[in-house]
C-alpha cells in the first residue's frame, strides 16, 4: 500500500454537520432527472409525456458517443418534460403509479462468472443498463466512451468536501456488490484500478477489496478530490485517457451484475445551517430536493445546493437530486455588503489571512453564508491560491493562459490533470474574487472544442 501526505488545503469548519444516523426516504412517488446538467452530453429522448415505464427503462441516449443510456429510477409515469431553449432537455418529470417495482432485467452472473467475463459481454449490459453513465474520464471529466481503453481506472472511499459522507460508515453490508463491480471494471482496462482511502478511515470491507492496488491518503481537502489523487498516483500525459466513478456507483454495477436489477437508491447527506436536524439519507436517485429536507428547513434567505458547497449546483426545492451528487447543503443567502466591514475587527468572521481577530479563535464550525465580501479586483499573486492546491502546477499562470486562450501554454502547465472541483478551494480563498473553478472549467471547454 503506498502513502501520501497531504500538506495543503483546508478543511472548511462549516456550521450544520450531519449526525451519522440514517432516515428512509426511499418511498418518495416524484423523481426529476436534469439531463442539461450533466456533462459533455446532448440527449436524445426515447420517451414522452404520459409513457409508462419500468425501473431501468431508458429515458433518453447521448447523441455524442450514441449508446450510452440513461435509464428511470422507478416504475410509473412520465408526468412532464420540461423543454429550455433551443429545445435543452432541462427536466424529466416521473411520478411513481406503483407501490412495487418493475425492473428491467439484464443477466445474473455469480461471482465466479464474473472472472470469466470479457469486456465484449460486460459493456453491453453497462450501456443498456444505464451503469455505463457512471463511469467517467480525465481530461474533462465527461462520461467515458466505450471505444477507449484507459491507462488506469481509480476509484476514492472518502470525500473530504464539507460535510462528505462517511463512506466507511456507510459501506458495511455492501461487499459483495462492491467487489463485484471492481471485477467487472477490471476487464475494461489493462491498467490498474486504484482504489484509495483515507487514514482514518476504519472499514474491512475496503482493506479485503481484492483486483485493486490500495493506496492511503493522509491530509486536509481537497485530499478526497479523484483529481489530486490521479495526480499522485498516475498523473495524466497529453494523450492519455484515465477513468474513475464514485464508490456508490460501482456497487450499483455490482448489483446489475448479480441480480440483473438496476440499482436505484444511494445514500446522500444534507447538511448545512438552513436544515433543521442534518442527517444522512437513502433516497432513490432524482429524488425531488422538497421531498427530502422540506420539512426540515430553518426559517430564512437560504441557498439549496446540489452536491457539495465548494462545486455542486446551485437549485430550488423543485429541483431533483444532481445525478453525480451525494450531498445537499443548505446555507445562508448573502446579505446586502457591510459599509467598512475591512476596519472592523471581525471577531465573528471566518478567516484564512490575519486579516481578522477570528484567526486566532479556535471554533469546531463557524457560520458561512454566499456573500464574496468584495468586488472583482485584478489578479495579485498573494500565494493563496498555492496554499490550497496540492499538484506540482502554478495556477497563478495557469489561469493567466487559460484567460488568454493560449492553448499550448495550458497544456505545458498540465490543464489535462485539472478539474473545476480541484480549483474550488482556489475560489473559496481568491483574493481578486475570481470563479477560478469556472476559469478552469471554460478552459477545458475551449481546449477540447478547439481539438
Amino acid at each position: 500500500m503506498a502513502y501520501y501526505k497531504i500538506q495543503k488545503g483546508i478543511n472548511i469548519p462549516l456550521a450544520g454537520a450531519p449526525e451519522k444516523s440514517i432516515i428512509d426516504l426511499t418511498g418518495q412517488s416524484k423523481l426529476k432527472i436534469h439531463p442539461n446538467r450533466i456533462k459533455g452530453i446532448k440527449p436524445k429522448l426515447l420517451v414522452k409525456e404520459g409513457d409508462l415505464v419500468n425501473t431501468g427503462s431508458i429515458l433518453f441516449f447521448d447523441k455524442v458517443i450514441g449508446d450510452v443510456k440513461f435509464v428511470s429510477p422507478i416504475t410509473g409515469k412520465i408526468k412532464s418534460i420540461k423543454l429550455g431553449e433551443r429545445r435543452v432537455i432541462e427536466e424529466i418529470c416521473i411520478e411513481s403509479s406503483t407501490n412495487s417495482d418493475e425492473f428491467l432485467k439484464s443477466p445474473i452472473y455469480t461471482s465466479a462468472e464474473l472472472n470469466k467475463l470479457d469486456k465484449s459481454k460486460i459493456i453491453p449490459i453497462l450501456l443498456e443498463s444505464g451503469c455505463w453513465s457512471y463511469l467517467r474520464q480525465r481530461p474533462y471529466s465527461k462520461i467515458a466512451n466505450p471505444q477507449d481503453i484507459p491507462k488506469a481506472i481509480f476509484i476514492s472511499g472518502f470525500q473530504t468536501t464539507p460535510h462528505a459522507p462517511d463512506f466507511s460508515y456507510l459501506i458495511n453490508e455492501d461487499e459483495p456488490n462492491l467487489q463485484a463491480g471492481i471485477d467487472v471494471l477490471s476487464k475494461l482496462t489493462d491498467g490498474v484500478i486504484h482504489f484509495s482511502t483515507h487514514t482514518n478511515q476504519q472499514n474491512s470491507v475496503f482493506s479485503k477489496l481484492k483486483n485493486v492496488e490500495h493506496h492511503e491518503f493522509n491530509g486536509p481537502h481537497p485530499a478526497g478530490n479523484i483529481g489530486i489523487q490521479i495526480h499522485h498516483i498516475d498523473p495524466i500525459n497529453i494523450g492519455e485517457k484515465v477513468w474513475y466513478i464514485d464508490i456508490q456507483d460501482v456497487i450499483a454495477i455490482g448489483h446489475q451484475f448479480l441480480t440483473g436489477k438496476y440499482l436505484s437508491t444511494k445514500y446522500i447527506t444534507f447538511s448545512g445551517e438552513g436544515i433543521k436536524k442534518p442527517s444522512y439519507a437513502k433516497v432513490k436517485r432524482g429524488t425531488i430536493l422538497k421531498s427530502i429536507i422540506g420539512n426540515n428547513l430553518n426559517e430564512g434567505q437560504y441557498r439549496f445546493v446540489s452536491g457539495d458547497v465548494l462545486s455542486g449546483d446551485k437549485v430550488d426545492l423543485d429541483s431533483g437530486l444532481g445525478y453525480y451528487h451525494n450531498q445537499i447543503t443548505v446555507i445562508p443567502e448573502g446579505g446586502k455588503r457591510e459599509f467598512l466591514g475591512w476596519l472592523k475587527p471581525g471577531f465573528d468572521k471566518y478567516t484564512l489571512s490575519n486579516t481578522f481577530f477570528s484567526r486566532f479563535r479556535f471554533k469546531k464550525e463557524w457560520s458561512l453564508n454566499t456573500s464574496v465580501n468584495g468586488d472583482l479586483r485584478a489578479i495579485i499573486p498573494f500565494g493563496y491560491w498555492e496554499n490550497v492546491l496540492p499538484m506540482d502546477i502554478i495556477p497563478n499562470f495557469l489561469i493567466r493562459s487559460i484567460l488568454a486562450k493560449d492553448i499550448e501554454e495550458m497544456e505545458q502547465l498540465g490543464i489535462y490533470e485539472c478539474d473545476e472541483e480541484d480549483f474550488a478551494l482556489c475560489s473559496f480563498v481568491c483574493q481578486s474574487k475570481l470563479p477560478v473553478h469556472k476559469i478552469v472549467r471554460d478552459g477545458l471547454e475551449f481546449i477540447e472544442k478547439e481539438g
